[in-house]
């Protein structure tokens, strides 16, 4: 097995496919240099912990995530038809390329990418060994991964439930800026949010539009700061480049704009940091405010993602 020559497509192989997406940010995070490991830390001047925990090499994403012992017995586990061999692969990249096409052996019982869950306990072994001192076993690692990818694919809707849908229509110049609304819809009673979000041309002609549901949102400025981020990962799925956010939370607008000069309001400092870390992977991108009025569709087509979702059983 041989590592790819071919200089990969990314954005394709992050934010496409079967996985979470706190993961999909993970991958982001990993190939733009965006994680707090040794090597990054020690380039922004913080030359302390900037070693592997558990050899002492300095840490790099490829590092951690392949070369490192604790990685390759990890890998090393009966995972794929064709065995993962990390020293095949320099660069994390090269391994996520192979991930992406490997087929899972059985009895995994994994159809989605087993590749990033495994990447994501890798990482949750790593601060747990720093953090909290807990040796995490490879092998648990690898149960942890396969059994959360499991848990993750048997809860996402079924095609009869029909709580996503995405009707696109293809423009001919995907350079032009696209200016995209969105909102959400909260209930209370089961903490259940729609997200809705639609996508214009420069002339306001609808080209894409999307919703889904999501469980157990606290609250509906939690669900108007989720709705926006993922409304972020479904523009970059479609390949947008130049985009225009526009969102009716005035609170949650001036919290993406203020960047560090305020504090984002409570609960709302991770999905911001998050949007912001997304946000990098646009060649032009901006948040607005909207009225509500003007923001009616958006607001009717998260509503009736709210109205198809069965509330989870008690």
């Amino acid at each position: 097995m041989e590592a790819t020559t071919q200089t990969p497509d990314w954005k394709k192989l992050i934010w496409t496919g079967e996985t979470s997406p706190k993961i999909r940010l993970l991958l982001w995070k990993i190939t733009q240099g965006a994680l707090p490991t040794g090597a990054n830390l020690q380039q922004r001047g913080l030359m302390q912990h900037t070693t592997c925990i558990r050899c002492g090499e300095l840490e790099t994403e490829a590092h951690l995530f392949l070369h490192c012992d604790y990685a390759r017995q990890v890998w090393t586990s009966s995972l794929f038809r064709d065995q993962l061999d990390p020293s095949a692969f320099p660069t994390f990249l090269d391994a996520l390329t192979f991930g992406k096409t490997a087929v899972g052996l059985p009895p995994l019982g994994v159809l989605a990418d087993i590749f990033p869950w495994v990447c994501w306990y890798i990482w949750i072994a790593r601060d747990q060994m720093i953090f909290e001192k807990r040796f995490i076993k490879p092998e648990i690692t690898v149960s942890k991964a396969i059994w959360s990818a499991r848990e993750w694919k048997l809860a996402q809707p079924t095609v009869t439930q029909k709580p996503c849908t995405i009707k696109q229509v293809i423009i001919p110049d995907l350079d032009d800026l696209i200016v995209c609304c969105s909102d959400a819809a909260w209930r209370k009673e089961t903490n259940m949010a729609g997200f809705g979000c639609i996508f214009m041309d420069k002339r306001g002609t609808v080209v894409s539009q999307a919703n889904r549901v999501e469980r157990s949102i606290p609250s509906p400025l939690v669900a108007e700061a989720l709705a926006l981020r993922w409304a972020l990962f479904t523009a970059l799925s479609l390949d947008y480049t130049k985009i225009c956010f526009r969102a009716d939370c005035q609170s949650l607008v001036t919290a993406l704009n203020a960047h560090s000069s305020t504090t984002p309001p409570a609960g709302l400092y991770g999905i911001i940091q998050d949007i912001d870390h997304l946000s990098l992977s646009f060649s032009s991108v901006s948040f607005k405010f909207i009225a509500r009025i003007s923001n009616s569709a958006t607001d009717e087509l998260a509503k009736a993602a709210l109205c198809t979702a069965t509330p989870s059983p008690p």
